[in-house]
C-alpha cells in the first residue's frame, strides 16, 4: 500500500487571505463506496511531513482509507499564514479552519461515506500526532461552546459554521496521540532551542534532537519526512492560546463533555518524552469517565511509534476505533 498525492483546493477561508491550498496523501482515492469503510484523517507533528506514516501503511485493514494532510507550510501545501502583528495564535486559529475545510473538503468531493447506524463502520476518525493534538483539541472546544475560542485566535465562530455540518455528520472519533503538555497549559520545563538564533537554526536543532533519540536503524524512516526547519521553528511557537492559562482554558472547554456524536482515544508509549506522558494522562484524569473515551498504554513504546513499531501503533489505533464503535453502535473493523 502506497500514498497517492493530490491537492485539496479550499479556496479563500477568510476575508483578504490568499486561498489554501493542501496536499495529501491518499491510500485508496479509487475506493468503491458500496463497501462499508472507515476514513483516518492522520495529522503529523512538528518538523516532518505526511511520510511519517509511510511505515504504517502496510499494516493498515483493508476497510481504512488514510488520508494524510500536510499542514500548511509544509511540503506541498499553502505558505504559513503571516500575521500582522507577530501573533502566532492568530496563525494557530488559520490553521484549525484549515482543518474543518478539509473535513468538509473530503466529505464534499472526495465523497467520503457517513458513519452506518446499521454496522457502526464508516465516517471519519480524526488522529493527530503530537503538536497536531492541539487542533482537536481546539476544535473539540469548539463543539463544545457557544462561545468559540478566545479573540487572540483572530477568528470568531462564524468562521468555523460553514464546515462543522460535515464534522458533525461525518467524525466519529477524535483520537489524540502522544499529545504534549504544552497544550493543556503545563508549562515547558526545558527550551526548545537557543531562541537568540535564525528560525531554520531553531528549527534545525529541534529536528536534529527528535532524530537522535531513535533507534540507528530507524532515523533513515524518518528522515523522509524531515521537512522545512523554519517551517518546524513556526510550529515550535504557534500554539492553542497566547500563554499557559489561556491553553488550560482551551483544553479544559473541550474534554469537560465530550460530544456525544464522537468518541474520543488516547495513546501514548511509556517510554516517551515526558511532557507527552504528562499530556496524555491530563487528558485521560479529565475524560476517562465519559462513556464515549477510551485510551491505550503502550508498554516501551516511544514517540515514534508508527516507525519503530507500526504493527503495535496499529493494534492501538484499531483497537480504540473498534471499542468506540461497539460503544454506539456496531461491529468491529479488521486487524
Amino acid at each position: 500500500m502506497s500514498f497517492s498525492w493530490s491537492i485539496a483546493e479550499l479556496g479563500n477561508l477568510v476575508s483578504g487571505d490568499q486561498p489554501v491550498s493542501l496536499r495529501y496523501g491518499d491510500t485508496n482515492p479509487r475506493r468503491a463506496a458500496g463497501t462499508p469503510y472507515t476514513t483516518i484523517i492522520a495529522l503529523h507533528g512538528i518538523g516532518v511531513n505526511s511520510n511519517i506514516w509511510l511505515p504504517w501503511l502496510p499494516h493498515l485493514p483493508e476497510d481504512i482509507r488514510l488520508l494524510a494532510l500536510n499542514r500548511r507550510g509544509f511540503n506541498g501545501s499553502s505558505d504559513l499564514h503571516q500575521p500582522t502583528d507577530g501573533n502566532f495564535v492568530e496563525s494557530y486559529g488559520r490553521y484549525l479552519l484549515d482543518l474543518v475545510a478539509f473535513v468538509k473538503y473530503a466529505v464534499e468531493v472526495l465523497k467520503i461515506p457517513p458513519k452506518d447506524p446499521k454496522t457502526g463502520k464508516g465516517g471519519i476518525v480524526l488522529l493527530g500526532w503530537s503538536k497536531a493534538c492541539s487542533y482537536l483539541t481546539s476544535l473539540l472546544a469548539v463543539l463544545s461552546s457557544e462561545e468559540g475560542l478566545a479573540a487572540s485566535h483572530g477568528l470568531s465562530m462564524s468562521a468555523f459554521e460553514p464546515y462543522l455540518g460535515a464534522v458533525r455528520s461525518h467524525v466519529v472519533n477524535v483520537m489524540l496521540f502522544e499529545p504534549p503538555g504544552l497544550i493543556f497549559g503545563i508549562p515547558r520545563q526545558e527550551k526548545f532551542g537557543n531562541e537568540t538564533e535564525s528560525m531554520a537554526v531553531q528549527g534545525r536543532d529541534f529536528v536534529h534532537g527528535m532524530l537522535s533519540a531513535l533507534p540507528a536503524d530507524k532515523v533513515h524512516l524518518v528522515h523522509v519526512s524531515v521537512d522545512k526547519m523554519e517551517v518546524a521553528a513556526h510550529d515550535m511557537f504557534t500554539w492553542n492560546g497566547k500563554d499557559d492559562e489561556e491553553r488550560e482554558a482551551v483544553s479544559k472547554m473541550a474534554f469537560k463533555d465530550v460530544p456525544s456524536f464522537l468518541g474520543l482515544s488516547v495513546i501514548y508509549g511509556t517510554n516517551t518524552i515526558p511532557s507527552c506522558l504528562e499530556g496524555s494522562k491530563w487528558v485521560i484524569e479529565r475524560s476517562h469517565s465519559q462513556d464515549n473515551t477510551t485510551y491505550r498504554v503502550i508498554q516501551d513504546g516511544d514517540h515514534f511509534l508508527m516507525v519503530t513499531d507500526p504493527e503495535g501503533f496499529n493494534e492501538a489505533v484499531i483497537s480504540c476505533i473498534n471499542e468506540l464503535v461497539v460503544k454506539t453502535k456496531g461491529g468491529e473493523l479488521s486487524v
